[in-house]
């Protein structure tokens, strides 16, 4: 039932991934796995409460589950709910001091929200967990637009 559940969601049918992860919990109420997974389905298929609740559920079950903290963050983010979401990259960071993808959105979330110092630290961090991927690409440019915007406001 799980490899189904899995096939469906590989082949995009999020709605029928969803439903058969939904059985699986039924199953074994406790699958962290299976909610989790089940979460992105939702996600996929545009149902975000239904999504937020099972990440919850994934967390509740695994609360050292990094990438269910990471997912919730980033379905919180997309809602605008930015003081969850920064409060859940920091628990995915704090969990998981070596995953570079929570130090990365964390530090964009910091730029966007225009704490400039905070942002840039962050970027230092990524890069020390990543320096070659397109995203470590992005970050130098992050960092490079910081110093340049205190130097440009210091003088």
């Amino acid at each position: 039932l799980f490899a189904e559940a899995e096939m469906a969601e590989e082949e995009g049918r999020h709605d029928d991934a969803a439903a058969l992860y939904q059985r699986c919990l039924a199953i074994v109420p406790k699958d962290s796995i299976a909610a989790f997974n089940r979460a992105n389905c939702l996600r996929g298929a545009g149902r975000i409460a239904e999504a937020a609740h099972d990440y919850a559920r994934a967390i509740k079950l695994d609360p050292g589950f990094v990438e269910a903290w990471f997912n919730l963050a980033g379905l919180m983010s997309d809602q605008g709910k930015l003081v969850s979401a920064r409060r859940h990259l920091q628990k995915a960071i704090t969990l998981d001091t070596a995953y570079a993808d929570p130090v990365f959105n964390l530090a964009r979330l910091e730029f966007d929200a225009g704490n400039l110092t905070e942002a840039r630290r962050l970027w230092v961090r990524y890069l020390e967990l990543d320096a070659e991927s397109e995203w470590a690409r992005t970050a130098q440019k992050g960092i490079q637009f910081v110093d340049l915007h205190m130097a440009r406001t210091a003088g």
